[in-house]
């Protein structure tokens, strides 16, 4: 066999190694996850027992990591930066289970994700719901919150008690919010939900389109 031909077979599986390293060192495993310290990276500081959103885990010089999505958290943690994502040590988080909660983030009155001018009820991984005039959250501070205390779905309604109450979406007295599923909206893009007593219509975005 030709020499050079063997130089290049045997690259060629050194190549494919490489790639099946790469492979199985970035995994995108998407889960919930509370911080067991507090993490600071750079001037971005998560208090301890934080419950956090992890989109994917990668693997850097032999340590794991977990990509945690800042604009699922609440509003005094989202504004210390403009990332998406903070890479936070696998080591410092612990697994948690799904709750009631998440399967809601952004709901918004009107189902054009890009429209500013809509109210939006932001849910946080970490016990919060804010509520926000226009629709983006990213550069704002919510008009009104409140720490859920208790939540859990019931058919097809889901509950969140809530420490405080909110104007128009709380029930009188119990502070409670509730969320009742109507089904999917245009060709599975959209889920829609009746909100509080008045039951207004609020749309979340199934990432379907």
């Amino acid at each position: 066999m030709n020499a050079k031909w063997v130089v290049g077979i045997i690259a060629g599986i050194i190549g494919l190694g490489a790639i099946q390293i790469i492979h199985t060192t970035a995994r995108a495993e998407a889960g919930y996850a509370v911080t067991t310290k507090t993490v600071r990276v750079g001037q971005i500081t998560v208090p301890k027992n934080t419950r956090v959103s992890v989109a994917s885990q990668v693997t850097h010089n032999g340590q794991r990591y977990a990509r945690v999505e800042m604009q699922r958290l609440r509003y005094q943690l989202r504004r210390q930066t403009s990332r998406r994502y903070l890479t936070v040590p696998m080591q410092d988080l612990k697994a948690s289970r799904r709750v009631a909660t998440d399967q809601f983030s952004q709901l918004k009155q009107r189902r054009v994700n890009y429209d500013t001018t809509q109210p939006v009820i932001n849910v946080t991984t970490d016990g919060r719901v804010e509520m926000y005039r226009d629709g983006s959250v990213d550069n704002q501070a919510p008009v009104a919150s409140a720490q859920v205390t208790k939540s859990w779905r019931s058919g097809q309604t889901t509950v969140l008690t809530l420490k405080t109450s909110l104007a128009r979406l709380t029930t009188a007295h119990t502070n409670q919010l509730k969320l009742r599923a109507n089904g999917a909206v245009a060709n599975g893009t959209y889920d829609s939900y009746a909100v509080g007593p008045q039951r207004q219509i609020y749309y979340v975005w199934t990432g379907l389109s």
